[in-house]
């Protein structure tokens, strides 16, 4: 029986792999955090089981390329988040509307001294993002959304007198993005 079920397992697993689709996409951004703007590039990819033509879901991940924060000591920053994804579509259309909810994993770039401060322990965050889309029958995609990524941090502090404490805050984006669906 043991062996049967795992027979099946890996069955049902290969036929859903089979079904599923691929996304890339490229995006730029106008993000905030810390009160600054912060403009630049992000890369995605998602792996897609769709139910029907209206219904999907899916996993994926995102690089938010580094960029400054300008009104801050810290520097470069990054993101990564990791997502699960509900789709929504309206087939004849080809409009759909799509939310991810996962994890970012939050990376000072630079984590070092800077001016007597230091960075450190820095910590990811909730992932939220809502967007909608239009999806060509040939592939091709565009989407514009709006993401929120949670982030924390220590702060330490040698001049004038030592101190510490943590930052919590988010980097907030809209985006235009393109890309592919195989």
């Amino acid at each position: 029986m043991k062996k049967v079920l795992i027979a099946v397992f890996v069955l049902s697993l290969a036929v859903s792999n089979a079904m599923a689709k691929i996304s890339v996409k490229a995006s730029f951004d106008e993000g905030r955090t810390e009160g600054a703007g912060n403009n630049g590039f992000s890369l995605s990819g998602e792996y897609i089981w769709s139910f029907g033509r209206i219904f999907s879901l899916g996993i994926g991940a995102e690089y938010i390329l580094p960029r400054k924060v300008k009104t801050s000591s810290l520097t470069d920053i990054s993101f990564l988040p990791l997502y699960t994804m509900v789709k929504v579509k309206i087939p004849k259309a080809n409009i759909y509307g799509k939310t991810n909810i996962g994890w970012s994993v939050f990376a000072n770039v630079d984590d070092h001294v800077v001016n007597g401060q230091f960075y450190d322990h820095t910590e990811g965050g909730l992932y939220i993002s809502e967007s909608i889309g239009y999806e060509h029958p040939k592939g091709f995609f565009i989407e514009f959304g709006y993401e929120i990524c949670g982030y924390s941090y220590n702060h330490t502090s040698f001049h004038p007198r030592y101190y510490t404490d943590n930052h919590s805050n988010s980097f907030d984006k809209t985006y235009l993005g393109i890309g592919y669906l195989f």
